[in-house]
């Protein structure tokens, strides 16, 4: 079962569906992590970027996540591996925190949660993690210019 098929309810009490189907397992490439990100990254980046607007994801949750993965990259992938394998329950956590202040961000936050799971199991060393930081800060910088803000 992915995040798109757990259950959910209408009016009825039938499942509705998921407000939003980005279909992350389906579209994302491990290249994006081995060799960099091409177009269908960016526009997965753009994509769930705007649904996070939409719902009122803020742009403080995405710098908290964002503000961690630079904070490792600073200080060298490979002397803070530990760090890298704890982001993917930190991030968890924050977006289940997220959702139960904001049910309707459901959908995108866990979009990001299994963009970010699927592409940390392809970095394999510092270069590939550089190119996870890039995807994140990829949907940062579309998140601003579709006018997330802070709230």
């Amino acid at each position: 079962m992915n995040y798109y098929q757990k259950s959910g309810g209408g009016r009825d009490g039938q499942f509705s569906g998921p407000r939003k189907d980005y279909r992350i397992a389906s579209r994302f490439k491990p290249n994006w992590i081995t060799k960099g990100v091409d177009d269908d990254c960016v526009d997965l980046c753009e994509e769930l970027a705007k649904g996070m607007v939409s719902s009122k994801v803020s742009s403080s949750f995405l710098r908290n996540i964002f503000g961690e993965m630079r904070r490792i990259e600073t200080g060298g992938f490979e002397g803070h591996r530990a760090d890298f394998v704890l982001l993917r329950p930190k991030l968890a956590y924050s977006c289940g925190r997220a959702i139960d202040r904001n049910k309707g961000a459901k959908d995108d936050l866990e979009a990001l949660q299994e963009l970010y799971r699927l592409a940390a199991k392809e970095v394999a060393n510092a270069n590939g993690f550089k190119n996870l930081v890039s995807i994140m800060e990829a949907i940062i910088a579309f998140h601003k210019a579709n006018g997330g803000d802070d709230k």
